[in-house]
């Protein structure tokens, strides 16, 4: 189906294959390049999505989200590179807890500000099985959300480049304070924090009780 040009609706179609046919194990599907449905002889244990290089709107995101809610064996989803933007990033993760993902989400390269980013950092108080955030607002793009079957692994967050207001940092310190007892590492590299805001920080780590790494 290479560089076949569909509707949003007529990809959303194609995805719900994940659901209509146990022998699918891949969906991969972007506007400009190849795009495929993979198939096994047997029923599949594991399967992927990858949508990308569309502009998905939220109500774009909550349709997509409405069905892979009913996947029950998806292991990776990359939706990077869709212009999602924070409304776009809140609608997916306010769906999050109703999706069974094993590995990783990946949200690379959509256009996020600091506050589609704590949208990110705040799936560890809201998901139980999110074990990781890494979010860089550099010139690189990079949002992924990692899971772990075994909740009591401890939780781990990475943010890098995101240069965090006063506002943000107040935000930030409130969400750390919520999963103190399962966050055990912290990496806060490249970031120009603001004076105003380190106090509420500094004051929010604390009390994390399980951190073993700060950076």
């Amino acid at each position: 189906m290479s560089h076949v040009q569909m509707s949003t609706d007529g990809v959303l179609l194609l995805v719900r294959s994940l659901i209509y046919c146990q022998r699918v194990r891949a969906v991969e599907l972007k506007p400009q390049g190849e795009a495929f449905i993979k198939f096994v002889n047997m029923k599949a244990e594991q399967a992927t999505c990858r949508l990308t290089q569309y502009t998905l709107s939220s109500g774009d995101v909550e349709k997509l989200s409405g069905i892979l809610e009913q996947c029950p064996h998806l292991f990776d989803l990359d939706l990077s590179s869709n212009l999602l933007r924070d409304e776009g990033v809140k609608s997916f993760v306010d769906s999050l807890p109703r999706l069974r993902i094993a590995s990783s989400v990946n949200l690379n390269d959509n256009r996020l500000t600091q506050m589609g980013a704590l949208y990110l950092v705040n799936t560890v108080t809201t998901c139980e099985k999110v074990a990781a955030v890494e979010v860089s607002l550099g010139t690189e793009e990079r949002s992924l959300i990692r899971f772990e079957q075994d909740s009591d692994c401890g939780k781990t967050l990475s943010l890098s480049e995101c240069h965090f207001g006063a506002d943000h940092l107040q935000r930030l310190a409130e969400i750390l304070t919520r999963c103190a007892a399962q966050l055990v590492e912290l990496r806060l590299s490249c970031n120009i924090l603001q004076r105003e805001g380190l106090l509420a920080l500094q004051n929010s780590l604390t009390t994390l009780s399980s951190l073993r790494t700060l950076e």
